[in-house]
């Protein structure tokens, strides 16, 4: 059910109860005429509820303290008159509880009215919940690139000295019957197969051009 409209619903039958009980106090007890009955059983509940409105808002500490003590004096005159009405039945002190529940019932209902419903939190509305922030997927771990494959040092690899070692030695085995292979041509010169390809390319040049092909 509603917050507002139960608090309404309870103002409603609170206040409408102690003001009827003040009204039969007025014209049973007081033998009062019935529009001063009226006034007598409606403006004590009215200024209690009014006046707790207004001591709600910002105010100076002198001028809330006489706010309230009218508040507190308009629900002991509320009160006293449904203590005596329900006397018959429940007793004077039990009738003084009775008045003081329904007219404090009556100003918590009032209270819950004037404040309205609990804002909600932002990013929400009514009525609803709010999830938690979902986190941003993780990327998958990226594989480190590969490295490539090892290559000679660059200093070793220009060396002209160990090409030259290389070249000859391939241009024996070539006049020998005995080519070297490139495998072989490497591992003696501890360098890589395409260094040894090179060497074997440029001594085939080499006995092209002087026609010394065996």
């Amino acid at each position: 059910m509603n917050r507002s409209r139960t608090a309404a619903a309870v103002l409603t039958v609170g206040g409408g109860t102690s003001g009827t009980f003040n009204w039969w106090h007025a014209t049973h007890h007081g033998h009062m005429q019935p529009a001063l009955a009226f006034l007598c059983g409606a403006v004590p509940v009215g200024v209690a509820l009014m006046l707790s409105h207004i001591g709600a808002t910002p105010a100076s500490r002198v001028l809330k303290g006489f706010i309230w003590a009218a508040v507190v004096f308009s629900m002991i005159l509320s009160a006293n008159a449904t203590a005596w009405t329900v006397r018959p039945a429940d007793g004077l002190w039990a009738g003084w509880l009775f008045g003081i529940t329904i007219d404090l019932a009556s100003l918590v209902a009032l209270a819950v009215i004037v404040t309205g419903p609990a804002e909600p939190a932002a990013g929400t509305t009514a009525g609803t919940t709010q999830e938690p922030p979902r986190e941003p997927a993780q990327e998958p771990a990226q594989k480190p690139p590969r490295k490539p494959a090892e290559e000679p040092h660059p200093t070793t690899a220009r060396d002209p000295q160990k090409a030259a070692q290389a070249r000859r030695a391939y241009r024996k085995s070539v006049l020998a019957g005995t080519p070297l292979s490139q495998r072989d041509l490497a591992a003696r010169f501890a360098m890589s197969p395409k260094w040894a390809r090179d060497r074997i390319a440029e001594t085939r040049d080499d006995l092209q051009a002087t026609g010394t092909q065996p």
